[in-house]
């Protein structure tokens, strides 16, 4: 049987050393993107990771040489870490002061058109919820990422207001 623990401190290790670099090479830039536009931060925001998130902003405080985290870049299609964790059925969102309001690009960067352009964090989750509503499912998790986000300012530019 695999320790969990032991799998995520060598997973987390791993990183660190990355990040930080040795005498025998540079460390990576913390916020380089993969193809899909999304750095570390945001691939482990999407893939719910909650304790390498926490260690990439602890990595990032601890030191000088790695960072700033850029915690409100966007990828290819607009999305930010926020606006990712916001469509996961999981809480993160604010924790470490990311902007509530940023909004999604009109375009890519390829030069396409945004269909959520304008979008803000809050109006991803009423469309979400809207949605899932519509489908019969449950929307507990969205009720509270929506009231987290009305009583942290969040503000809404393409759906209907409910703060």
């Amino acid at each position: 049987m695999v320790n969990q623990n032991s799998h995520s401190e060598n997973k987390e290790a791993a990183v660190e050393a990355l990040l930080k670099g040795s005498e025998k090479f540079h460390g990576i830039d913390i916020n380089s993107k993969d193809y899909m536009g999304r750095s570390v931060l945001m691939n482990a925001v999407n893939n719910v990771d909650i304790e390498m998130v926490r260690h990439l902003f602890k990595v990032d405080e601890e030191n000088d040489n790695v960072g700033p985290l850029r915690i409100d870049d966007t990828d290819h299609w607009g999305g930010t870490a926020l606006h990712l964790i916001v469509r996961a059925p999981f809480k993160l969102a604010g924790e470490y002061g990311a902007d509530v309001n940023v909004v999604s690009p009109d375009s890519f960067s390829n030069g396409l058109p945004n269909r959520k352009a304008g979008y803000s964090a809050l109006d991803i989750a009423v469309e979400q919820k809207a949605y899932l509503t519509s489908l019969e499912r449950d929307v507990y998790y969205y009720d509270m990422v929506i009231q987290f986000l009305c009583n942290n300012g969040g503000q809404q530019f393409k759906t209907e207001n409910v703060c």
